[in-house]
């Protein structure tokens, strides 16, 4: 096992040094609070039984997390991500850490939706996905893929914080998605911050109304204002049919509350919310024997919640907490 100081180098040459702007930004928080992600990730890999092991990293984002399970694990990892800028900047960074310290960490890079991406059934150990989920398109269909892919006995290993059950968080997410989904100032913010990834950018609702005022040029301005309004959360197949719908009956259609955020054209969701319960539901429908943990570093009794599923704890904890670790084992 490489040892933390050497992690922490070789994750700041690897971040520090890449010529994205956008990997810098997203790598600067990591690196402000090292030691919580370190943690995070060690635990996530203890509860996942990645040592020795095959592992996908879904969501890789930029990659130094692919890095540590690797090291820290000895693993094989996979990262997959979605989008061409990130799995490009791992490639280059990984062969400059190769040339600058000699180590050459076990990851492989995976381009693509992971719905439609070629991986052999049964083929990992484990899988990572940490702070991922809330952009998944179908979480349904998500997590039945994951169950092809792991092996009898595999794990699945699910940590996020986008937990509606603690009200001020919550209350702080609806506040960005306003701003998010109307507000070119906080658009022009986000371009300045990650100019590579939000080049193209526009407010949600400014798509939402370029699609409804395409497929409908006689809508009157009053109905093109509640359509963009009440479409929240759709995508353009979706609006497109919920426009139809009014025509004809009047009807309009109700936001989503945990997922009325979103961008029409790829259906990505922003920092989609989710009820921790409902979730650990849904994964144990895809198969999965499922146990919801907290995510604890201090010691005492709450520890305890860390390795397992305690209920009625739990329903007070994820009110007053907002990470939540979901651990899916194969059958």
């Amino acid at each position: 096992m490489v040892d933390r100081d050497l992690i922490k180098t070789v994750v700041t040459f690897y971040i520090e040094g890449s010529n994205s702007p956008d990997m810098r930004t997203y790598g600067r928080s990591f690196l402000d609070h090292f030691d919580r992600g370190l943690y995070a990730i060690k635990h996530m890999m203890r509860v996942g039984k990645m040592q020795r092991a095959r592992v996908l990293d879904l969501g890789c984002g930029f990659g130094w997390q692919a890095i540590i399970i690797s090291l820290l694990g000895d693993n094989v990892v996979v990262g997959n991500d979605i989008r061409e800028l990130m799995i490009n900047n791992i490639r280059a960074r990984l062969a400059a850490v190769d040339h600058q310290f000699g180590i050459a960490p076990r990851v492989e890079t995976l381009l693509g939706d992971f719905m439609e991406v070629d991986v052999a059934n049964e083929s990992f150990d484990a899988i990572f996905c940490n702070q991922t989920i809330e952009h998944v398109c179908d979480l349904d269909a998500c997590f039945r893929r994951a169950y092809a892919v792991l092996k009898p006995g595999g794990r699945f290993i699910i940590a996020n914080d986008n937990n509606a059950l603690v009200a001020r968080h919550f209350r702080e997410i609806q506040e960005m998605w306003a701003k998010r989904d109307t507000s070119w100032e906080f658009i022009n913010q986000l371009k300045r911050e990650r100019p590579e990834e939000s080049a193209n950018i526009q407010p949600y609702a400014v798509m939402r109304e370029q699609i409804i005022r395409r497929e409908f040029p006689d809508l009157p301005d009053e109905a093109v204002e509640k359509l963009v309004y009440t479409t929240a959360g759709q995508t353009e197949a979706e609006i497109v049919r919920s426009c139809g719908r009014f025509l004809a009956d009047g009807t309009l259609p109700d936001r989503p509350r945990l997922s009325w955020c979103r961008n029409p054209v790829t259906g990505e969701f922003c920092e989609r919310q989710f009820d921790p319960f409902e979730l650990k539901e849904r994964l144990r429908k895809a198969g999965f024997h499922a146990r919801l943990l907290q995510d604890i570093r201090r010691g005492g009794p709450l520890k305890l919640s860390t390795r397992i599923d305690l209920p009625l704890l739990n329903r007070v904890l994820f009110r007053r907490r907002a990470r939540f670790l979901i651990s899916g084992r194969r059958t």
